[in-house]
């Protein structure tokens, strides 16, 4: 069967190897089959040294030495075993105790036997868990150990072991092997010791294997480091994408506020007011209250039209192209709610959509806050002109009586005025005026300063909408002063 590559037999085979993967990841797997093959590997040296022709090269088949071969080399299969369960927990420990059963081994039997293995898996798991300096002194001390025993007690000549394994040479067992005479091949003691090429290549095959347990250890290390370092960058860009998500929505949060306080402040207060006057002159004037819930009425629809495209700015539908409302239109509804308003310059050009806008809703927020707060007022003023480079806009008012509506309010008037405008790279002051009054001015340049980004779309690209269906994606943290409302 074949498949091109990225097909379903592709698929299949990369899903495997990832399976395989990340089951040898799990410790107590690759645990236990490192300590099944040990064992397995010791428990074949013993049957095969135990084979007669094998055995007949070194000692005597049946001899005392020949059965002490058999038992020291099953002590070190389960010995050996039982270490390397424990080599991750303890991997410094477990390599000094294979180096000491190798001495024990060549102590006792003349070889070494499956005790190298065990040291080189043991030096594996030092050189994957231990900083290089103890790895390579540990690796270095067992060695040297080691090949001191080696030199001065192998007895075994592996390669010759292999090849009467192979070729059957020994089929005469009553004589000794080789030049040994049968003083010397007497199975009571240590085999006379191998000659000096043979204890070399003993002694550099475990150099050999040490190095390459080294190689793995410190390849697997560092492949966990790398690990480490690649989740702990993940965890990093999770923390900060959740912390852009939550300035994301603090920063709509407070974009919605803008807009909804546009709408309940200035519109539900005209609203309020215009109620109370109707109800007043009700019975006096009927034609006058007429005239007023008229007006409530009317101002209603605007309310619901301004809520209506904040809402469909929340949706994916396309919000609606904006406010139409001029600043007469505006100042006339306040004085139908009894703000004795006197203005000039409401018919100004305003070519720029946005300072338009930030005008519009800057001279209703300042007529609101007297609304709200200096409803007695006697003096109301609002003048707008434009010379050419800037808008300039100032709304004062006299102090007024006891408030007929509300006072509490959430302080986002002045800080939203504010931030329209410097988006805008003006300003706007606020404060109060002599004689117990207030005052707001404020300066729209037509021209926006060039910006790089904005505070608010470089925190998230989920925000704007709500923004630019007001043309404004306001900063946070913008200096404000006291709020009227």
């Amino acid at each position: 069967m074949t498949s091109e590559r990225g097909g379903p037999a592709a698929a299949t085979t990369d899903g495997a190897r990832a399976r395989l993967r990340r089951w040898w990841r799990r410790q107590v797997h690759a645990d236990a089959v490192v300590c099944l093959s040990f064992a397995l590997v010791s428990v074949l040296t013993v049957a095969f040294y135990a084979v007669p022709e094998v055995i007949w090269y070194t000692y005597p088949p049946g001899s005392p030495m020949a059965h002490r071969v058999t038992v020291v080399g099953i002590v070190v299969a389960v010995l050996g075993t039982a270490a390397l369960w424990w080599r991750h927990r303890f991997p410094v420990a477990v390599a000094r105790g294979f180096a000491i059963l190798a001495i024990a081994s060549l102590l006792l039997t003349g070889g070494s036997g499956a005790t190298t293995i065990g040291l080189a898996l043991a030096m594996t798991a030092v050189a994957s868990s231990r900083r290089a300096r103890t790895t390579w002194s540990l690796a270095f001390g067992t060695w040297l150990a080691v090949t001191i025993f080696t030199w001065q007690l192998l007895s075994v000549n592996y390669v010759n072991l292999m090849g009467l394994a192979r070729t059957g040479i020994a089929t005469d067992l009553d004589r000794p092997p080789g030049r040994w005479t049968h003083a010397m091949w007497t199975g009571t003691e240590l085999a006379p010791v191998t000659s000096e090429e043979i204890r070399l290549t003993a002694v550099v095959t475990v150099a050999a294997m040490l190095l390459l347990a080294i190689a793995i250890g410190t390849s697997a290390r560092l492949r966990v480091q790398r690990e480490v370092a690649q989740e702990e960058r993940e965890r990093t860009l999770r923390r900060e994408e959740q912390h852009a998500a939550q300035l994301a929505r603090a920063t709509e949060r407070t974009h919605i506020a803008r807009e909804v306080h546009d709408v309940v402040a200035h519109s539900v207060s005209v609203m309020v007011a215009l109620a109370d006057g109707a109800g007043a002159v009700a019975t006096t004037s009927p034609q006058e209250a007429q005239v007023a819930m008229r007006e409530v009425s009317q101002t209603g629809r605007v309310a619901l039209a301004d809520m209506k495209r904040v809402l469909l700015a929340l949706t994916d539908a396309p919000a609606a192209s904006g406010d139409d409302e001029d600043l007469a239109t505006i100042v006339s509804r306040f004085r139908l709610a009894g703000l004795p308003v006197a203005a000039s310059g409401l018919q100004t050009p305003l070519p720029e959509a946005a300072v338009a806008l930030a005008t519009r809703r800057i001279v209703a927020e300042s007529l609101t806050n007297v609304l709200r707060h200096a409803p007695g007022a006697d003096e109301v003023s609002v003048a707008v002109g434009h010379d050419g480079e800037a808008v300039t806009i100032e709304v004062t008012n006299s102090a007024g009586g006891t408030p007929a509506v509300d006072q509490s309010g959430a302080g986002q008037g002045l800080r939203g005025m504010r931030e329209r405008a410097e988006l805008l790279g003006g300003a706007v002051d606020a404060g109060p005026s002599p004689g117990r009054g207030w005052r707001v001015a404020a300066t729209l340049p037509m021209r926006r300063p060039e910006r790089n980004s904005s505070p608010d779309r470089a925190a998230s690209p989920h925000t704007g909408r709500v923004g630019d269906l007001a043309a404004d994606s306001f900063p946070v943290g913008t200096p404000t002063g006291r709020d009227q409302t």
